[in-house]
């Protein structure tokens, strides 16, 4: 007699269901440090799908975190400023612009207040990038939260707010270790 076996996305469905359980019964700290590893690794997968296209055109990850960062703190126009949002070197920052920079994506001028630096903004060539990229993460969050009650949402959206205010207090009482966070 042959044996039933459930369809793989109901046993994923199962296993993922039993997993939760498992999760649930686990100290609130432990539950919180899982939380977070998940949010890092859903960010991660978030890059990966949304730099794809852009990464295809010919730019690396880097220059992508560049356009990205000017575009969401154009206040922060400088390397030092890039490195900061980005939580990149300053190096590496320096050679994405420089290579977007001779591309003509980016343009470089000497920053008047503080001869040291360099104000950074974007070019007109940029703007088909950034649109493209725009499109990509639009459809990445439409998928990634679809089926969520909106009430959910907005819990989700409090408590990561919480967090990161949280984290802001904490940068502040402590000494950096990386110079970039």
């Amino acid at each position: 007699m042959k044996k039933h076996t459930a369809p793989p996305d109901s046993q994923m469905l199962v296993n993922e269901t039993d997993r939760i359980a498992q999760e649930s019964s686990l100290p609130d700290t432990e539950r919180a440090f899982w939380t977070f590893f998940k949010l890092m690794d859903l960010s991660k997968y978030f890059r990966a799908y949304c730099y794809k296209p852009i990464v295809d055109l010919g730019f690396s990850l880097n220059e992508i975190d560049v356009l990205v960062s000017l575009t969401k703190h154009p206040e922060k126009n400088t390397v030092k400023g890039i490195s900061e949002t980005m939580h990149l070197s300053k190096g590496m920052i320096s050679q994405a612009v420089e290579s977007l920079r001779k591309r003509k994506y980016v343009t470089v001028d000497q920053n008047k207040k503080d001869r040291r630096s360099v104000l950074i903004s974007l070019n007109a060539l940029s703007t088909p990038i950034l649109e493209k990229l725009q499109e990509v993460s639009l459809d990445f969050v439409r998928n990634i939260i679809n089926g969520i009650p909106y009430e959910q949402l907005q819990e989700v959206y409090q408590v990561v707010s919480r967090v990161y205010t949280n984290k802001e207090h904490m940068k502040a009482l402590a000494p950096s270790t990386d110079g970039n966070t």
